[in-house]
């Protein structure tokens, strides 16, 4: 009362607004705090005390309102209150205030410092934050805050750990970190543990450790086979995928699933093994518990593709209850893989009835389906239209189906000028087409300016060096063969021996000329005469002018060195 009165003598300082706000202050602190929910709700059943701290259970208010908070101004306000209560360091609020924090935008550092003031912080926790920087494409955050938090502070990694730590060592590619991670792994003894594992050697490509960590699985379910067969498919061990398949299946302790179909379809087209891919396809069949969707059934017409059963493709293309792009555009590169480019065009406008819209791989297949077919106006036909109606911009893989088809054809000189047209830079890919086209069609004015490029491109290629001997050599240049095959010596190049997928008898598939696949006498005795009447027939062919595509004859020797060969065999 006494300040009171002091402040309504004369000369006061304050003036009759001052004093109002004077009073108005003193009444809203006269007042008690907001309240985020009533104080009944505060003292319910889902907080209880047992003598020592609060006992926070999951289905109170205030842990429903955290997650339910759209930004970091709420977030704090409730925060506040978990202070408040004494809530702050409970397991239970802290896991969910930090889960909240991780989801907010630029509240990543603030979700850091709440776990580091936390004393006894738990996996969870940690995986949250961990989760958020791998998934952001931060995995060196990521390493960091588990070597300071799970293992610095002695926290035990659970089986979510180890998925996040080792997706974060193969996209930094750190195999010490890697092994460090595998090593903890081990110990714990869960499969979804060890299928990450696998998982993680394989996007570093380590296959033989992805291998090993699968046979140290003391209990495989499917996870860890379709991840190890997917690992082969990609790593292109296509042998290696259909033999563990094949050990699933007698093995019988795991039924395969949807996923496990696909990769070994996957591989035997790749491998060309009809028989095993018809066994599958059977096994599809009787099986109830695999359902082919659309993913299934497009593996398996592909498998067919490859296998060159086109026939069997067609059935189950009809068969297909709903077929996507991917489906359309597996038959239309069918047919015209197999030079049946008619059949492509007319897949392509049973596409369109169907109301699918092609995209475009679709005018990738198309094309090259004409290409192979050598149907150059339908070609150009396509190529327009692929522009001015479905309104797709021509990339490089569209320019090299032309350059393809052109050069096929004979057309050259339309080939340059569609190279000027482009509004790209041609890579190697459209450079070699061109230069096989100059190959096929004799051009070696052409064919040199071409094959310097791709030289000057990519000097360690033996591809380009071959073709401009060939074409050289078809001219009757050998002059400048000699020199270019001085050359390849030079720079120690060496052409890679070919292989093949097929398999003769119990040989193994992928075989090459100097390994287990080699001809057998046998078999020279009946290649022989065959070589022998196809050399006869070609030297007739070149005798009336006509010189078949590829061959250089020189000094007499023409065929006979395949027969040598073969012959010594025998």
């Amino acid at each position: 009362m006494t300040v009171g009165r002091n402040l309504l003598k004369p000369g006061s300082s304050f003036t009759a607004p001052s004093l109002q706000k004077l009073v108005k202050s003193q009444k809203i602190l006269s007042k008690s705090p907001p309240k985020l929910w009533p104080a009944y709700q505060l003292r319910s059943s889902e907080i209880e005390f047992d003598g020592r701290e609060f006992i926070l259970k999951p289905g109170h208010p205030i842990l429903q309102t955290l997650d339910s908070c759209l930004n970091l101004a709420q977030f704090n306000q409730i925060q506040a209150q978990l202070i408040t209560l004494g809530l702050f360091q409970h397991p239970l609020a802290a896991g969910r205030a930090i889960k909240k924090l991780s989801s907010l935008p630029h509240a990543l550092n603030l979700a850091i410092s709440l776990l580091e003031k936390l004393e006894e912080p738990d996996a969870f926790m940690c995986n949250t934050i961990i989760r958020r920087f791998v998934n952001h494409g931060n995995p060196e955050t990521a390493l960091v805050l588990y070597h300071q938090h799970l293992i610095g502070r002695c926290i035990v990694p659970n089986h979510y750990s180890y998925p996040l730590m080792i997706k974060a060592c193969a996209d930094v590619g750190s195999v010490f970190d890697g092994e460090k991670v595998h090593a903890r792994g081990l110990k714990s003894g869960d499969v979804v543990s060890w299928n990450c594992l696998i998982d993680g050697c394989a996007r570093v490509g380590d296959v033989s450790a992805a291998r090993k960590c699968f046979d140290r699985i003391p209990h495989r379910n499917v996870i860890s086979w379709n991840t190890m067969l997917a690992l082969y498919v990609r790593c292109k061990e296509y042998d290696k995928c259909v033999d563990m398949f094949d050990g699933m299946v007698q093995e019988g302790e795991t039924r395969p699933n949807e996923a496990t179909i696909v990769s070994v379809l996957t591989a035997c087209g790749y491998l060309g093994r009809l028989d095993q891919g018809k066994w599958v396809h059977h096994y599809i069949e009787s099986n109830r518990i695999i359902k082919p969707d659309v993913l299934l059934s497009t593996a398996l017409l592909t498998m067919y593709i490859k296998c060159g059963d086109m026939d069997m493709a067609k059935n189950v293309f009809d068969s297909m209850s709903v077929k996507n792009v991917v489906s359309w555009n597996s038959m239309i590169m069918g047919y015209g893989t197999h030079g049946l480019g008619g059949k492509a065009l007319e897949m392509f406008l049973e596409m369109e009835k169907s109301g699918q819209t092609p995209n475009d791989a679709t005018f990738v297949c198309v094309l090259a389906a004409c290409a192979h077919a050598g149907m150059v106006l339908e070609g150009w036909w396509y190529f327009d239209i692929m522009h001015r109606v479905y309104k797709i911009e021509p990339k490089v893989e569209h320019y090299g189906c032309m350059v393809d088809l052109l050069g096929r054809a004979g057309l050259l000189k339309d080939t340059e000028e569609l190279f000027k047209k482009m509004p790209m830079e041609g890579g190697s890919a459209l450079w070699g087409a061109l230069l096989s086209a100059c190959h096929t069609h004799s051009n070696s004015q052409l064919g040199e300016f071409v094959a310097k490029w791709l030289i000057e491109q990519d000097p360690e290629d033996i591809g380009p060096y071959l073709l401009l001997s060939n074409i050289y050599a078809a001219e009757g240049r050998w002059q400048d063969v000699d020199k270019v095959r001085l050359l390849i010596k030079e720079k120690g190049l060496h052409k890679v021996a070919g292989s093949s997928a097929a398999c003769l008898g119990d040989n193994e598939p992928g075989n090459s000329r100097k390994g287990k696949g080699m001809v057998t006498p046998r078999q020279c005795k009946v290649l022989n005469p065959l070589i022998q009447q196809l050399c006869i027939a070609m030297e007739a062919t070149e005798a009336k002018g006509a010189v078949g595509v590829g061959v250089g004859v020189r000094g007499g020797v023409r065929y006979n060195s395949i027969i040598d060969q073969l012959t010594i065999l025998k």
